[in-house]
């Protein structure tokens, strides 16, 4: 069979050159692969039709009965024109659809397309990147608005749907959040796992985050504060950071200081701590099988309208994932489950390898992350990132994502680290919220991070040999905020941007390319019948009129 197709091939290739120059030479033919297949049906047909029915009428001019069966060639005329047409509605009758399982999803897909149009974007034209794991509508204009990134399109505007398009001319960001199992997990109520011993504060909103964002590249010399600029080799000034007013204390005047700390009457200390309103057990979401199902085949008919939308093309250039930091810390196993069964379902139906970049979210709510983007600066939480990236075609191994993790929990540490060791920084108000929230991401939120990516993205290369070739790539796991307030939102515009950079970093599955191999050798065998066919006919008029002459 090798052999075979590298014959064909072969022969093939002068032909497949010589139709390769006449297309770019002559005007119109670049735009035939993005004509309706329809058209491109009934015009091979006519161009066939053309051929066959000029062939017959050079052949028998010259013969007797030419003269007397005139009325056959204008009948044959007549149908080379008539023949296509109707090819044309009859294939297209054929690909109209059924009554859609989903028609809240085909409004929204015709409506995005539509609008894109008008702005001059077109789907097969520019890349397109899917976000899953968003709550709902909400928080995806929310992320779209703190990456500060302009976009001319939103559809819809404003109702909750399992879709939503954000689109400009340099990317389409779809977002799916009502087709995967992720973003299901995301809506579903979570409760804070560890509560302070303390009296309860109001947690508030961070600032603005969005770049790898380094420790060491930015330690401040001493005297040097928040509102320092950045070190020589960023090559930025930093403006002031224009944040919230600072946070109430949490902790009420020191007047009963020097009074010795007793238990409530009659009560033991494992009584106390155990029973108390300390710790709260966290409201762990869990998938239904019904959930399961139907996301599953929402999931499966976007990817179906993606592939026939962008037919010839890499059906996405990238991924984002988004994962609540609260559900990290409550619902490792859930969130675990529901990624491999989202991933699995976009290897079956795109069957292409990109980017798959992960983004915690909600840091907003945490007051120690708020904390953090005040003391580093409002134009570093801007232009970069905040976590760990990854080598891109480095293979997605559970062995490198567990240590992927694990540094990417260390930007917490080296950055909080710094920031203590800075002139004075002893004396500013809130370092206990910088250390409660270095406490807290060390402890079971990094653990839980780490059975998240190793095995929720990654794979097992001795139990699972067959994804080395088929898992999708790992940009790495950052983490942002994007709350509603422009103060509450950081660190997301350089994680979008990287993963347009990154738009030409893919490859296909090999499922994609065995099955492009075959309809290659298909395609190739037919244009060698057709070669033969041109030749034969010739050959016959060349004997007609030369040798029989």
């Amino acid at each position: 069979m090798t052999l075979l197709t590298g014959l064909i091939n072969a022969i093939t290739a002068p032909i497949r050159i010589i139709f390769f120059w006449i297309m770019q030479c002559t005007p119109g033919l670049k735009k035939l692969p993005g004509v309706s297949l329809p058209m491109r049906l009934a015009l091979m047909t006519f161009i066939f039709l053309l051929i066959v029915v000029t062939t017959a009428v050079v052949t028998y001019s010259f013969s007797d009965s030419a003269t007397k069966n005139y009325w056959q060639w204008i009948v044959a005329a007549l149908l080379v024109f008539v023949i296509p047409v109707v090819v044309y509605y009859l294939v297209k009758i054929s690909m109209q659809k059924e009554e859609s399982k989903f028609p809240d999803i085909d409004r929204i897909w015709a409506t995005g397309l539509d609008e894109c149009a008008r702005q001059g974007i077109y789907i097969n034209n520019v890349p397109l990147f899917l976000v899953q794991g968003a709550r709902d509508h909400r928080q995806a204009s929310q992320l779209i608005r703190a990456s500060q990134i302009p976009f001319s399109v939103t559809v819809p505007t404003q109702e909750d749907s399992d879709i939503v398009f954000f689109a400009n001319s340099d990317a389409i960001f779809l977002f799916i959040q009502g087709c995967s199992c992720i973003s299901r997990l995301s809506s579903a109520p979570t409760g804070p796992s560890v509560a302070p011993l303390s009296q309860p504060t109001q947690r508030s909103a961070p600032a603005a985050h969005t770049g790898t964002i380094d420790a060491s590249m930015f330690s401040s010399p001493q005297g040097a504060g928040p509102g320092a600029p950045a070190a020589a080799d960023i090559g930025q000034t930093l403006a002031e950071g224009a944040f919230p007013p600072p946070l109430p204390a949490a902790v009420p005047a020191a007047e009963d200081i020097g009074r010795t700390m007793l238990l409530p009457e009659g009560q033991a200390a494992g009584n106390y701590f155990s029973a108390g309103p300390a710790v709260h057990a966290p409201a762990v979401p869990q998938l239904s099988s019904q959930d399961i199902t139907l996301r599953d085949q929402k999931l499966r008919y976007v990817c179906k309208l993606i592939r026939a939308e962008r037919q010839t093309l890499c059906p996405i250039n990238g991924l984002l994932t988004l994962l609540p930091f609260e559900l990290i810390e409550s619902a490792a196993s859930q969130i675990q489950t529901a990624a491999q069964k989202d991933l699995a379902i976009l290897r079956e139906e795109l069957q292409v390898r990109c980017s798959n970049t992960v983004l915690v979210t909600q840091l907003d709510k945490e007051e120690g992350f708020q904390e953090l983007i005040n003391r580093v600066g409002e134009q570093r939480t801007r232009d970069f990132r905040f976590g760990k990236g990854c080598e891109l075609w480095n293979s997605p191994e559970m062995v490198r994502l567990d240590a992927i993790a694990t540094h990417a929990v260390g930007a917490f540490e080296d950055w909080i680290y710094m920031l203590f060791q800075e002139e004075n920084a002893l004396k500013h108000r809130y370092n206990s919220r910088l250390f409660m929230l270095l406490c807290r991401v060390r402890g079971q939120f990094a653990e839980n991070l780490r059975v998240v990516l190793a095995r929720g993205f990654g794979f097992d290369p001795a139990t699972e040999p067959q994804l080395a070739q088929e898992q999708f790539l790992f940009g790495g796991c950052y983490f942002a905020a994007s709350g509603a307030d422009p103060s509450r939102q950081a660190f997301v515009k350089s994680v979008l941007m990287k993963g347009i950079q990154q738009e030409g970093e893919l490859e296909w599955a090999p499922a994609a390319r065995k099955k492009d191999s075959q309809l290659q050798f298909l395609s190739n065998l037919f244009v060698l019948l057709g070669a033969l066919s041109l030749l034969s006919i010739l050959v016959m008029l060349i004997l007609r009129f030369v040798v029989w002459k």
